[in-house]
């Protein structure tokens, strides 16, 4: 994603479209570098860029901390985790929270910023997902097993943290796993997404023949009539999962 605006019609509700964005990544590390540019200049060829003495600082530490939130929230662990590492080491940003770990930096911003830290990481799961099977849909495989390891590294996290609380003990990651592809699959604009007949059945056909046992008996139906109404041959398109 280079920062395109996702939009899509929302049946139910005209007036509140579903909007998908994201920051292009393209300008971080060119802001990056003009920012330690200027930087240098201004603390002179004996100053240093962590010293209180550079007045542009903060603001860098500002501008990254966003990034690396953007970063991580869309799925880029490693590139986020490049522009922690700028945070910590080359300006030396203090305080506790710039000791954290990637994952709960960015948990402890989202909440300094008001947004839960249940809440948040459901959102974060939901978009890991989504990112995979957009990726699945076009047909980067490659861009779908890193975003689905994402979800799968965030569900371990909050399954070690809040796993032991039985209000917030959250279903096995095989079933929330299987009712996202479900949604998907039959309401694709429920999640942010819209899929013709055939990305479904790209989709369908690339998932494991466990997962395809597990959603077929959900979107059989459903998609033969879709199948029905634009000319496509059901079976072919979704074949029944071998048992």
């Amino acid at each position: 994603r280079t920062g395109q605006i996702y939009y899509t019609p929302n049946p139910a509700d005209p007036d509140n479209p579903i909007v998908d964005w994201g920051p292009d990544w393209r300008f971080i590390e060119p802001t990056n570098r003009e920012y330690l540019r200027a930087e240098r200049i201004l603390v002179g060829p004996k100053g240093r860029i962590d010293d209180e003495k550079n007045t542009l600082r903060n603001g860098h530490i500002t501008y990254l901390s966003n990034v690396v939130q953007m970063l991580y929230l869309g799925g880029r662990e490693s590139l986020a985790r490049k522009y922690y590492d700028v945070i910590k080491d080359v300006l030396k940003a203090k305080g506790k929270i710039y000791q954290l770990s990637l994952h709960d930096f960015v948990i402890e911003k989202r909440r300094q910023a008001g947004v839960p830290t249940v809440e948040m990481t459901w959102a974060l799961f939901v978009g890991a997902l989504r990112n995979a099977y957009r990726a699945l849909a076009g047909g980067n495989n490659i861009a779908y097993a890193r975003h689905r390891a994402f979800a799968k590294r965030i569900y371990s996290t909050y399954l070690k943290r809040h796993g032991d609380k039985p209000h917030l003990k959250p279903r096995p990651f095989s079933e929330l796993e299987r009712n996202y592809i479900v949604t998907l699959l039959l309401r694709p604009r429920a999640v942010g997404l819209s899929l013709p007949l055939i990305l479904k059945a790209r989709i369908y056909n690339a998932l494991s023949p466990q997962m395809q046992r597990d959603v077929y008996p959900y979107i059989a139906n459903p998609l033969k009539l879709q199948c029905q109404q634009e000319g496509l041959d059901f079976n072919i398109a979704f074949p029944a999962p071998k048992e």
